[in-house]
């Protein structure tokens, strides 16, 4: 598109990818998405967002809209896949350097990819938003386009779960 039939929001837009793309990228792999159609998804997530740019409130956030367009897309695509969940690696940051703390951050990884892939996908979704992300759950629900009451039902569930692995993993159960 020539220079002078730019829309005005492309601009916005474009510092809205560069700020965000990460954090959906990382949402999106949270999500269950094979490893090999996260990349795929996250341009249609963006590609879909420009498209909505003109229903976009720039008072707003734009993490939260970004991952409810991400959790929809991700749905409808698990819908056509039909294929068997996959968690990918590096859900939480690495740890810098230190040994231990290298270990520590696997075994938290461990638990956090164990207890993600026995949530449901609502559930994943709203609890990598609300626990991972730091998303207050009124936030999540808009998104989602969801009840509020429906997203904490959704975080108390995904805590349980999450719970539940905690004590299988240390033969608590």
């Amino acid at each position: 598109m020539p220079p002078d039939r730019v829309p005005a929001h492309a601009c916005d837009f474009e510092r809205i990818y560069r700020s965000e793309v990460e954090a959906v990228w990382r949402f999106i792999a949270r999500l269950g998405i094979s490893a090999a159609d996260v990349e795929d998804l996250v341009h249609n997530v963006f590609f879909t967002a420009f498209g909505r740019l003109d229903r976009y409130d720039p008072t707003r956030p734009a993490r939260p809209w970004l991952f409810g367009i991400a959790y929809r897309l991700a749905a409808d695509f698990r819908a056509l896949k039909r294929h068997a969940v996959e968690v990918a690696e590096g859900l939480l940051p690495d740890a810098a350097g230190e040994p231990v703390r290298m270990l520590e951050q696997r075994d938290a990884n461990r638990v956090l990819e164990a207890a993600l892939t026995r949530m449901d996908p609502p559930v994943r979704a709203v609890f990598v938003m609300h626990v991972v992300e730091g998303r207050a759950v009124p936030q999540i629900a808009a998104a989602m386009e969801t009840p509020v009451g429906t997203a904490y039902t959704r975080l108390r569930t995904g805590r349980q779960i999450f719970a539940e692995v905690v004590a299988l993993m240390n033969g608590e159960a």
